[in-house]
């Protein structure tokens, strides 16, 4: 019986014993549970000021006295002439025009030879002819032809024609220098002139004359 009633007070005592430790234990838990989280929260805190990027701040021209003043390049007296004004001046200073084929050569000259097959003839008639033009200059030429006739009773005709030469060429057709007389034209002396025409100048001339009956 005795042993029964130490068994009995054993087991409450150790009953007593574990209730009067466990709000200690419990409170001990939760305790380490909030300064472990708090310590997380501390660590997540700091890594992400760690990774955000540092704010620069970006300093303009207008913050730096200097930068109105000084930054500024002096306007050059040069840039003032333009580059069409420049290359005029250097390739060409006497602001002549220049041969077309870029090479120098000598004066523009042409000859022309004209005379009548016949100083006679009876209406109607076609006054036959030979003639001929040539570029006696050292370079290519345009040269105009001008024809004049001129005979009795107001009789006048003119026509003019051009042509490209190189040097030493000549020309001659009789088709454009025909002189056809009618029945209906005045009796009496006609004359023809042949002018060789560059740019407007007269380099070389020749005539002849016919009667016609």
């Amino acid at each position: 019986m005795l042993a029964r009633n130490l068994f009995e007070f054993s087991i409450a005592t150790l009953i007593a014993a574990a209730t009067l430790c466990l709000p200690a234990h419990a409170q001990s838990v939760a305790d380490a549970a909030r300064a472990a989280k708090e310590k997380k929260q501390k660590q997540t805190g700091a890594a992400q000021s760690s990774d955000a990027p540092a704010k620069t701040k970006v300093i303009t021209n207008d913050e730096i006295p200097e930068s109105n003043s000084d930054s500024q390049p002096a306007p050059s007296k040069s840039s003032s002439a333009s580059p069409s004004q420049n290359s005029v001046s250097s390739s060409n200073p006497s602001g002549s025009q220049a041969p077309q084929d870029g090479l120098p050569h000598g004066p523009d000259s042409a000859s022309i030879d004209f005379k009548f097959t016949t100083n006679h003839l009876k209406r109607p008639a076609k006054a036959d002819t030979l003639w001929m033009l040539k570029n006696t200059s050292d370079h290519r030429e345009r040269i105009n032809l001008r024809v004049v006739m001129a005979g009795p009773c107001g009789y006048h005709y003119q026509h003019e024609n051009g042509s490209d030469f190189n040097p030493g060429q000549a020309l001659t057709d009789n088709f454009d220098v025909d002189l056809t007389i009618l029945a209906t034209d005045c009796a009496g002396t006609y004359h023809v002139s042949l002018e060789a025409v560059v740019a407007a100048k007269v380099l070389a001339s020749a005539s002849d004359f016919i009667t016609a009956e």
